[in-house]
């Protein structure tokens, strides 16, 4: 029976907690950078915009990595992940893709492995949020990260198979 029928019974099985902490997880040989999106309005809505300091913070990011090779940035469907990455993607010229979020956490981290996995040798900026960057990084073999504060911005991690997770800030 192949790995990927056993995981799926396993969990309907025991459901998605284990799941999440038992991934398979995905070889890669690409450079994988990984942020979260920058500061957003303050407002109530589920789907707020970016600020004006995120918007600043989306262009220091941009010129970050303008060099960097970076082809391919995904996102998830929410405004502040997609103008973070447009804002980045019109400096350096890489191609957006999203990642769902409908499905929940655990899917979505599958799926964001699964678009690095398909693309094994780009190098890659994942824009996420405080509570996908971590599982994402586990579900690529990377160690545990700190939680990241709902008002922390501006972290920048880079995951490479043979070296490992650095971590570094941009910004204000």
């Amino acid at each position: 029976m192949k790995r990927p029928l056993i995981f799926a019974l396993l969990c309907c099985i025991t459901g998605s907690a284990w799941a999440a902490s038992h991934a398979p997880r995905t070889h890669f040989q690409a450079l994988i950078y990984l942020t979260r999106h920058a500061e957003k309005v303050a407002d109530d809505s589920r789907d707020p915009r970016l600020s004006d300091a995120g918007i600043r913070r989306a262009e220091q990011l941009a010129e970050r990595l303008d060099g960097s090779g970076v082809a391919l940035i995904i996102t998830t469907p929410f405004e502040r992940t997609r103008g973070t990455a447009e804002i980045v993607a019109a400096r350096i010229g890489a191609t957006l893709i999203e990642a769902p979020v409908a499905d929940g956490l655990e899917e979505h981290v599958r799926a964001v492995a699964r678009l690095i996995a398909d693309n094994p040798t780009q190098r890659i900026l994942v824009v996420g949020h405080s509570n996908t960057l971590g599982p994402i990084i586990r579900a690529l073999d990377g160690p545990q990260i700190e939680p990241i504060a709902d008002d922390q911005y501006g972290d920048l991690y880079l995951l490479h198979v043979e070296d490992g997770l650095s971590h570094s800030r941009y910004g204000d």
